[in-house]
């Protein structure tokens, strides 16, 4: 039953170590809205398990010697829990390669779970992010939730229902939700370093900026106040064009045309970065001499170009994944009052389309 894979789990990530009490009937009634009944089953599965045990007195159950290797061995002939990754339908997480190594970053805490992305409309409002969740509700395998470039509508359905998941970038402090992020300020001043030598660095994005990315602006903005000796506005730091790919190629055009001088460009997203290369193709615009450009997130894609491009996002996936794994494994079973925010590590990957840094990165690292 759910309870017992449920609590198996905090055994595996380590929130439960061997002699501590598992939660008491009365304390997983409340936390998880079942019944006594239920509760008294779960509790009796787990002892004939063997990785809890009552002590001499009786009373609550004790985690055991060699529990967590007890509980890894009755999670691998279960059926694997799906671990559903939402985007919105123009930003997704990126590529089959990056969601496969999220997925290894889970089997520490999930063993063999799947991670699937699933794309939601957000435009046709919250609905569709309901029906999503009642349709899961029918499966018979553990469910979880990542919520990856969610407008902060849709993320508060999980808030307000109390659903097990987990924020993949910025989160509002008034949602309760567990999230893993960058600092994304100084993923900004990072990239910043790197164009602000240029007369103008611009951070490129379409539609709206979700959550923490409008403190990418402030960090290349602090990064050319150091290396230029002015703040420049928000308006010089910043364009932002048509949400469609279609328009993309018009609107860089028009910045690449009207650059007075060399330029720097932050892309937001891959297929940003991917039409500054087409357009700078078709313009004979040479990159990274007129040009400078860094995608923001680390993607295959941004290898299979010419000027290769260099990017900057989390160092690791996997370990992006290690750490929501722990966050939503801990809000299936206890969520915590105040919930959890963790940082990851970024660097930076320097490639063809930026000129050598003075700085000694090594061209091409990790």
């Amino acid at each position: 039953m759910r309870l017992v894979r449920e609590l198996r789990r905090l055994v595996v990530v380590g929130h439960l170590g061997v002699g501590d009490p598992l939660p008491s009937i009365r304390e997983l009634i409340e936390e998880k809205g079942v019944g006594q009944f239920a509760v008294r089953q779960a509790l009796k599965q787990i002892e004939r398990e063997g990785w809890a045990a009552r002590r001499a007195n009786g009373g609550k159950l004790w985690i055991a010697s060699g529990a967590a290797e007890c509980a890894r061995a009755r999670m691998a002939v279960e059926p694997p829990p799906i671990i559903f990754m939402l985007t919105s339908l123009d930003r997704r997480f990126g590529g089959e390669d990056q969601v496969r190594e999220l997925e290894r970053g889970f089997a520490g805490a999930f063993g063999a779970c799947e991670v699937r992305q699933v794309a939601v409309d957000v435009d046709a409002g919250v609905q569709r992010v309901e029906r999503l969740l009642e349709e899961h509700e029918q499966l018979s395998c553990e469910t979880g939730y990542l919520l990856a470039g969610l407008p902060s509508q849709s993320k508060l359905v999980f808030h307000q229902r109390r659903v097990a998941s987990v924020v993949l970038g910025h989160v509002d402090p008034e949602l309760n939700l567990p999230s893993v992020d960058e600092d994304i300020r100084h993923v900004g001043y990072t990239a910043g370093r790197l164009l602000c030598h240029r007369k103008r660095a611009v951070v490129l994005f379409s539609r709206g900026l979700v959550g923490g990315e409008a403190e990418l602006i402030n960090g290349v903005r602090q990064a050319a106040r150091e290396l230029c000796g002015r703040y420049p506005s928000w308006d010089e730091c910043t364009c932002s064009v048509p949400n469609d790919p279609r328009a993309y190629e018009t609107a860089i055009d028009q910045l690449l045309q009207n650059a007075a001088g060399p330029l720097g460009i932050l892309a937001v997203r891959p297929p940003l970065a991917m039409a500054v290369v087409k357009v700078a193709a078709r313009r004979d615009i040479p990159i990274p001499e007129q040009v400078e450009l860094i995608g923001y997130h680390h993607s295959s894609a941004y290898t299979h170009v010419h000027p290769e491009i260099t990017s900057v996002g989390v160092k690791s996936i996997e370990e992006l994944g290690c750490q929501a794994a722990q966050l939503l494994a801990e809000s299936m079973i206890r969520p915590r009052v105040v919930a959890r925010r963790e940082l990851v590590e970024s660097s930076l990957i320097e490639r063809e389309s930026t000129l050598p840094s003075d700085e000694g990165r090594v061209r091409g690292g990790s």
